[in-house]
């Protein structure tokens, strides 16, 4: 992510996090709830990245009206410096609720982290 971005400060005043994914074709879904915290030795990340991918990160900042007056450098630079902006998140999963829809009576299951190792429970949908 980019740190200009306004989801850094949240995280900072809390780290706690949830993602949710939703696949419609199976009728099931996934919520993961955990901690998201940043990745200080993200270098292997940036070096990863295509030319073009890396290019998007000297753009204005996320959220900013655009200046209709700038323009964006479509050529694409070889071997950018990776910027102080380049933000790369951890997400610790510590739960993970999973819904199937696909029948009439919908199932559901929680898996938890307890001591480091998972638990899975059948839970009412």
């Amino acid at each position: 992510t980019d740190r200009r971005s306004e989801k850094i400060g949240h995280l900072k005043s809390n780290s706690n996090a949830e993602i949710l994914w939703l696949f419609l074709k199976s009728k099931t879904q996934f919520r993961f709830k955990g901690e998201i915290n940043e990745l200080i030795d993200n270098e292997n990340y940036w070096n990863i990245l295509s030319e073009k991918s890396k290019s998007s990160w000297f753009w204005g900042s996320p959220g900013e009206k655009i200046n209709p007056k700038s323009q964006f450098n479509y050529e694409i630079p070889q071997n950018l410096p990776k910027p102080g902006n380049f933000v790369v998140l951890k997400f610790e999963i510590d739960s993970v609720d999973f819904l199937k829809l696909d029948q009439t009576i919908h199932k559901r299951y929680l898996w938890g982290k307890k001591n480091k190792k998972w638990k899975k429970i059948e839970i009412n949908p």
